[in-house]
């Protein structure tokens, strides 16, 4: 696949200039756009669970051009990227009592969509060297319950498809893909999201591609996807029949209880013109990447934690990119200290990476009154030690993936405040 050439300038507002700073605003805009956003308004219809204008909604084309992109057979827009997770484990089976394999680092959703089904999340640990899931650690947590893998692409590093769907074939498990944080990267020369027997993204306001909120599950079996329909749908599918107004779009199924997981035609449009800017916004975040990276690797104390050198990936994509920090170059602060005064040095938001998930203060399954209270232990008991995992969250900080679509000068002045933080802070040691 050919990507295109970045281009210094892109059509984008920017934040409020910060001492030589011009950060972009993020979600960007666009003529094309605000035009889609504007036609869906007076269209007469604003979801799919409306009655249809005679036209294809907004959803379906969408879906179509998602599907294209990745390279799958099959999109089904959701409403966000939890639903799509769900919407994948109740369509692969996943059920009451079942194990599945998570990220020990991540969004807690990655645990609690697991839960919400039933099942128990296991925590797998990470690679020190790629901040992705440890396939290793990973095969020796494989009981006779495990039913399936979340395999889930973290921050700027790709998990190991190879390894993961190896296991996966081997020990008779689901391979679900979390591509949240990985719009548009390439393993092998194919889009992550299309090796798994099903892949969910978010297009959450954060993400590098977005309409605010949002989601898809994906697959490439036709069955697969009537289960996906059908859940997120309140069991209804799309109908195979072109639809005149005022008919809905919609029909009953037969194989699901499903939920109201749907994406609104809004979301859908604007999803469809931003998609056209994804690859060459990607293209530009890895140009200014090797440049960050190139400027940091004269810096005492910092590096950034990432899939690097391996050959298998021909596309990196970056959503937040990792960077880890030698306390002692940085007079014994903690990396909080250092997130905290570099994101007001530079005027740029730096993420913390936050607990481990057997730490998580957002996985709290205890209060799930649901479940009986053997379950709720089965589910306290999980939480296991993650050495590595915690490791990179007492050493790292995040910068988000908008700031790599800014111009060179706004990253070398980013790294002269890094500097100024660490001179700040080691002349603070007693």
């Amino acid at each position: 696949m050919t990507v295109p050439t970045a281009r210094d300038g892109t059509n984008q507002s920017t934040s409020p200039a910060h001492d030589g700073i011009d950060w972009p605003a993020w979600p960007m805009t666009s003529a094309a756009i605000e035009a889609a956003a504007l036609r869906v308004l007076r269209s007469g219809r604003w979801a799919i669970s409306g009655t249809s204008n005679g036209s294809e909604s907004e959803e379906l084309l969408f879906a179509r051009k998602w599907a294209e992109f990745l390279g799958v057979r099959f999109a089904v827009p959701t409403a966000n990227g939890s639903s799509a997770l769900v919407a994948c484990l109740e369509a692969a089976g996943v059920s009451y009592g079942d194990e599945v394999l998570v990220p020990g680092l991540a969004w807690v959703a990655c645990a609690s969509a697991v839960a919400r089904v039933g099942a128990i999340p296991i925590f797998v640990d990470l690679d020190a060297e790629t901040y992705a899931m440890d396939p290793d650690v990973a095969e020796s947590l494989v009981t006779d319950r495990t039913r399936a893998v979340l395999l889930t692409h973290l921050s700027s590093s790709i998990g190991d498809v190879d390894a993961f769907s190896d296991l996966c074939a081997r020990r008779g498990l689901v391979l679900l893909e979390d591509c949240s944080q990985a719009h548009g990267a390439m393993w092998r020369g194919k889009r992550v999201g299309s090796f798994g027997e099903f892949a969910a993204f978010s297009f959450q306001s954060s993400k590098l591609l977005t309409a605010g909120e949002g989601g898809a599950a994906v697959t490439g079996s036709p069955n697969n996807y009537l289960a996906l329909q059908e859940v997120r749908c309140d069991g209804r599918r799309w109908s195979d029949e072109p639809t005149r107004a005022p008919f809905p779009d919609l029909v009953p199924g037969s194989r699901r209880q499903g939920h109201n997981f749907c994406m609104t035609e809004l979301q859908a449009a604007i999803l469809t013109e931003s998609l056209a800017l994804l690859d060459e916004q990607n293209c530009t975040r890895i140009v200014r990447v090797e440049l960050l990276e190139a400027l940091l690797s004269e810096v005492s104390g910092v590096m950034t934690v990432r899939r690097r050198n391996d050959p298998r990936v021909d596309i990196p994509t970056f959503w937040h990119l990792p960077i880890q920090i030698d306390p002692d170059e940085f007079g014994g602060a903690d990396v909080e200290q250092v997130r905290s005064m570099l994101s007001h040095e530079s005027a740029l938001y730096l993420e913390p990476v936050g607990a481990p998930m057997s730490e998580h203060p957002l996985y709290r399954p205890t209060l799930y009154r649901r479940f009986p209270s053997d379950h709720v232990r089965r589910l306290e008991t999980s939480r296991v030690a993650l050495p590595v995992a915690e490791s990179l969250s007492k050493s790292c900080f995040t910068m988000p993936h908008h700031a790599f679509l800014a111009k060179e000068h706004s990253l070398e002045r980013f790294v002269e405040r890094l500097r100024n933080v660490q001179t700040k802070l080691r002349d603070r040691r007693p």
